[in-house]
């Protein structure tokens, strides 16, 4: 809001209550003209996985009631950003059910605007947070030990990788639970 003061010289009486010049001031309020401003972003997810990655939401804070409401998402990864619009009706509002399952891993970035009444925006407020996808490593069934002998390299499965990426990246080994009498030993994650 911004306001304004403008002087009036009157010749004759407005008021009728004495002769000669009458001064008048008139304050003029310009609602809107200043861009909304001292609004925040926070995402409410970091990590952004599997689990919420289809209901990621975030938080407004500060932000100006009535303002129309603009958000983009993108990732440092790449892929289509994700945008989305609306209406401020809470000063610390939460938007939810934003589904960033379109972005591949990476770094993720907010970037939100507020825009007054009469299409001035304000400056950007931005978040991040990361993204990443869960790695599966399974140990393969069957697998056993001589009593007396070293254990074998344990031998395993994984999926789950992001882009090209592929088992070659992974280093280390799974152990198991130590143990040298006749039985059945979980198998560890170890330095894997």
């Amino acid at each position: 809001q911004a306001e304004e003061i403008v002087t009036m010289d009157f010749e004759y009486s407005i008021h009728a209550i004495k002769d000669g010049f009458q001064q008048e001031t008139l304050i003029i309020t310009d609602n809107g003209i200043t861009p909304p401003e001292g609004y925040a972003v926070s995402i409410d997810q970091d990590p952004i996985n599997e689990d919420n990655e289809s209901n990621v939401s975030f938080t407004f804070a500060n932000a100006t009631i009535g303002s129309a409401y603009n958000y983009t998402f993108s990732s440092s990864g790449g892929g289509t950003p994700i945008n989305g619009t609306g209406v401020i009706t809470e000063e610390n509002q939460q938007i939810t059910g934003v589904d960033l399952r379109g972005l591949p891993v990476g770094i993720i970035t907010l970037s939100a605007t507020l825009t007054n009444d009469i299409g001035i925006a304000g400056a950007p407020a931005t978040d991040t947070a990361n993204k990443i996808k869960a790695l599966s490593i399974i140990a393969n069934t069957g697998q056993a030990k001589v009593h007396g002998d070293p254990d074998p390299v344990f031998t395993y499965t994984a999926t789950g990788f992001d882009g090209n990426d592929d088992v070659s990246i992974l280093t280390g080994a799974l152990t198991r639970t130590p143990g040298e009498t006749i039985g059945s030993y979980p198998i560890l994650i170890g330095t894997l």
